[in-house]
């Protein structure tokens, strides 16, 4: 087997690390994508390195750094600008990276639906000053189908940079459309909108859990209130309910006050 770049071959360690990622993106599935789709241009790539010949098996032992070299190239960019000039400019700046530019819009009107349409992975605007109107678009964008979102602005005045930031924006470039900075600032770009979603997840979660807490103990003070019961006894009542109906302890304590109201 020969690998490219002089790459050579670590079949164990490589394999376990390219399950790593694997299981680390589970919940991310445009990562997953990008993982799957690299593994497969790292071997069907002009069909120089391994051919279609090959197992899915011998593909999963791609080195993965030679993978991730391969994922970065693989982003799905939508281009709104409104000079259809420095749009073809920005759009070919981007193929030149490797990326792919999916749509290329005049304005931020029907973003949402043209994001649905084409599934990009990160929105690129280039805009002198976004307005109310803009910012509005990319907040709904926002609220439904959560992007990656870089604006390149020449505007400067900081209640313009709030409010588009609060809309969805993650990275507010001021003077900074160079071609040789695009492709780094989309890495950072998507690189902090996936902490942010984290970030949302976890505070989700956990908000989610205080909750089910709150609805278990006032569950087992109503059980110790009306069956005069102690509260392990109460506890162990609401755990048999959830395992008898295979159901979690924050829903059969969710039934049990529901049924008290209707009793009362």
């Amino acid at each position: 087997m020969r690998f490219p770049d002089g790459c050579r071959f670590r079949a164990q360690k490589d394999l376990a690390d390219v399950c790593a990622v694997f299981v680390h993106s589970r919940q991310n599935g445009a990562l997953r994508r990008y993982i799957f789709n690299g593994i497969l241009a790292a071997y069907i790539d002009e069909k120089r390195i391994f051919g279609i010949r090959h197992s899915m098996a011998q593909m999963l032992l791609v080195p993965l750094h030679y993978v991730l070299s391969r994922i970065k190239c693989m982003l799905r960019v939508m281009v709104i600008d409104e000079s259809t000039e420095c749009a073809e400019l920005l759009r070919k700046g981007l193929c030149d990276s490797g990326y792919e530019v999916v749509a290329t819009l005049s304005s931020t009107v029907d973003i949402l639906d043209r994001v649905e349409q084409t599934r990009p992975d990160v929105i690129v605007i280039r805009v002198d000053s976004p307005d109310r109107d803009s910012l509005e678009n990319i907040c709904v964008v926002s609220q439904n189908r959560p992007k990656p979102i870089v604006m390149f602005t020449q505007e400067r005045d900081s209640n313009t940079i709030q409010a588009a930031v609060r809309a969805g924006v993650t990275a507010y470039i001021v003077d900074g459309l160079e071609s040789s900075r695009v492709q780094a600032i989309l890495d950072v770009a998507f690189a902090r909108f996936n902490q942010f979603q984290s970030l949302q997840k976890e505070l989700a979660q956990s908000k989610a859990e205080i909750d089910d807490r709150k609805q278990i103990e006032r569950a087992k003070g109503l059980l110790m209130k009306q069956r005069l019961w102690d509260e392990d006894t109460a506890f162990r009542a609401i755990r048999k309910m959830a395992m008898d109906r295979n159901i979690k302890l924050a829903d059969a304590a969710e039934q049990i006050i529901a049924v008290t109201k209707m009793l009362n």
